[in-house]
């Protein structure tokens, strides 16, 4: 019979009293996961070099990581291709929401490169005047947002999409200003 002092093969040993909580070596790990409570959701764990929601990346860290943006690339490719292929109706609406969230997030990403592309020209320009003996001039934020405004319209206009905004601008604020009325 096992000494009630020493641990029993399972890495448990017979309790010293009847109430006496259950003692666990800490050599082996445990056979069993800890049961969560309902409604819990298990915490996943996220590589911060690719997440965005762990803050901005380095110019440094960007330019070593470039072939991420290759590989998200080759990603939407194959799952565009696949859903061409797609003959279950389920799966297809899946693969359409997927394709839809990430065409939105490289949408954004290129979005937000150009802005800050125009930021740093723009600070290459105010290091020219400094350098030149001139006062620096800053752009307040609701000028930034005009000047991006102005390019944007340039931007649909080359691509024939200006009207088409512009009506779905339109749409969009009779709806608010609908909202907006008192019955």
């Amino acid at each position: 019979m096992d000494d009630p002092g020493e641990p029993t093969t399972s890495g448990l040993s017979v309790r010293q009293r009847k109430n006496a909580p259950l003692e666990i070596s800490s050599k082996k790990p445990p056979a069993f996961a800890p049961a969560l409570p309902i409604g819990v959701k298990r915490r996943r764990y996220r590589d911060p070099r690719f997440d965005e929601k762990c803050g901005t990346i380095s110019k440094a860290a960007e330019r070593d990581y470039k072939f991420v943006g290759d590989i998200r690339q080759r990603e939407l490719d194959s799952i565009r291709k696949e859903y061409k292929k797609e003959q279950d109706p389920d799966r297809k609406a899946r693969m359409n929401d997927l394709l839809t969230r990430l065409e939105n997030q490289e949408r954004s990403r290129t979005q937000k490169k150009k802005k800050e592309e125009k930021q740093a020209e723009r600070n290459v320009l105010q290091k020219e005047h400094v350098a030149k003996g001139k006062k620096p001039f800053y752009l307040k934020k609701s000028d930034r947002s005009i000047l991006e405004m102005v390019s944007k319209f340039q931007e649909l206009k080359k691509t024939g999409k200006l009207q088409q905004y512009v009506e779905k601008r339109r749409k969009r604020n009779a709806r608010a200003d609908a909202r907006n009325l008192p019955e």
